[in-house]
């Protein structure tokens, strides 16, 4: 039965299960991801997307000055790949730039590919449904279920700790920090913790005030939901900012009153380089950015 509750029921997804046979459309596009891994030959990371591309009749894949992340344009005979310029030699715009190959090639699954130029079934223009599987398809090309966990349980035995296992993570498989540690919660390899990254960046509404702030978070959904509310700025004298300045783990069990994380709670953080520090009208020497996972400190 079509899984309803994420309202997977648009024509072109209905069309793309009715092709390939399946009932569920999550398990649909894992599927193709694991077939077109197969057709490429690739079996260990990293895995690049643009070895499978050709499969799906991606003809070219290029930079643009175009206002959106990337863009899939149907052409005579297949497709081509548009990215938004980024700066070419900066690793996170690499993995940003990676990750949006492999989101874009995961719709060309809900084009009709038999007519000259590919078309959308029933003249669907997409939802955010095909969003959402398609963020699915490009997860499982990048870093595919039995890999990834079976690296991540292995690289965990070596460091004993999961802010370094993520940093190899990343490094392994050549895509983002929140695009690893995101893996790490939905396959459930890391349970009861949250993961909170953050930046020297200045304040969103003003423009101003220059702080370790809060990038992005991913809590805890376990027991108590607790969530951090990007632009926080890092308490004084916090763990975040010691790891800041160092370049080293720290590991320690701290006293946090931060948005939902109130109590102590053992924390890990680890800074490292980012081409976000380079900020309008602040030095170009700023501390480094961190990656934090917290866990509740049990009585």
């Amino acid at each position: 039965m079509v899984n309803k509750h994420r309202n997977y029921l648009s024509p072109s997804i209905l069309w793309f299960l009715k092709k390939t046979g399946k009932v569920d459309p999550e398990e649909a596009v894992k599927a193709e991801a694991t077939r077109l891994l197969y057709a490429a030959g690739l079996t260990t990371p990293p895995f690049e997307p643009r070895r499978v591309a050709h499969i799906q009749k991606v003809a070219s894949i290029n930079r643009s000055d175009i206002s959106i992340v990337s863009q899939l344009t149907p052409i005579k005979g297949g497709f081509n790949i548009t990215l938004k310029s980024l700066n070419a030699h900066d690793a996170a715009s690499i993995s940003r730039n990676t990750f949006s190959i492999a989101h874009e090639i995961g719709h060309t699954l809900f084009y009709d590919v038999e007519s000259a130029i590919p078309s959308r079934p029933h003249g669907d223009l997409g939802s955010e449904a095909e969003e959402r599987l398609c963020n699915i398809f490009a997860a499982e090309l990048l870093m595919p279920q039995y890999q990834f966990k079976s690296d991540a349980g292995a690289i965990f035995k070596k460091t004993s700790n999961w802010c370094e296992s993520l940093f190899r993570l990343r490094s392994l498989y050549r895509v983002s920090m929140r695009a690893a540690v995101e893996r790490v919660v939905e396959l459930e390899i890391v349970r009861g913790a949250v993961f909170v990254k953050w930046r020297w960046k200045p304040k969103v509404s003003s423009g101003s005030d220059v702080k370790l702030r809060v990038d992005w978070s991913i809590p805890l959904k376990e027991g108590r939901y607790y969530f951090v509310w990007p632009d926080k700025p890092a308490p004084n004298d916090s763990t975040f900012l010691r790891a800041s300045a160092e370049d080293c783990l720290i590991r320690e069990v701290a006293r946090l009153k931060l948005g939902a994380l109130n109590g102590e709670f053992i924390v890990e953080a680890r800074s490292y380089d980012s081409s976000d520090k380079e900020l309008s009208g602040a030095s170009t020497h700023l501390p480094r950015s961190v990656l934090s996972v917290i866990w509740p400190k049990l009585e």
